[in-house]
């Protein structure tokens, strides 16, 4: 999947990391229109800000829906960084992870109606990961 990075997204970009003076590795637009920012690892508090301040701010000035998403090298903490805040246990094979929820309630909400929650997260590990998502 090839993405094509635009001129607004390059602003975009700029003006998260002037405001929150985190380092942004990556912006994408998902299925449901939200802006998704990948920020590098331990940059995750400068770019939320206190009680969630520097989203709300940034949604208000964008006009848009923001999610922050931690990067890290190891793809099930960073499935696990992308689908905060569900619990969920994430065992990691060869080539695959194997995401097992703890109640019905939460695998619907990982699954998502007609699995579209499933496929924006495959969406999202296979720009970073070579790996098979697996959910019991």
């Amino acid at each position: 999947m090839k993405q094509v990075i635009t001129i607004e997204l390059i602003g975009l970009i700029n003006t998260v990391e002037k405001i929150t003076k985190a380092k942004v590795k990556d912006a994408f637009y998902d299925a449901h229109k939200t802006l998704i920012f990948v920020v590098a690892k331990g940059d995750i508090r400068k770019a939320v800000g206190k009680q969630g301040s520097n989203v709300k701010r940034l949604g208000q000035l964008m006009k848009k829906r923001l999610k922050f998403i931690e990067f890290d090298e190891d793809p099930a903490v960073f499935i696990k960084n992308c689908i905060y805040p569900l619990e969920v246990s994430v065992n990691k094979e060869e080539g695959k992870v194997v995401l097992e929820a703890k109640d019905s309630s939460t695998k619907g909400k990982l699954l998502g109606r007609d699995k579209q929650n499933l496929d924006s997260l495959k969406a999202i590990i296979s720009k970073y990961f070579d790996v098979e998502i697996i959910v019991k």
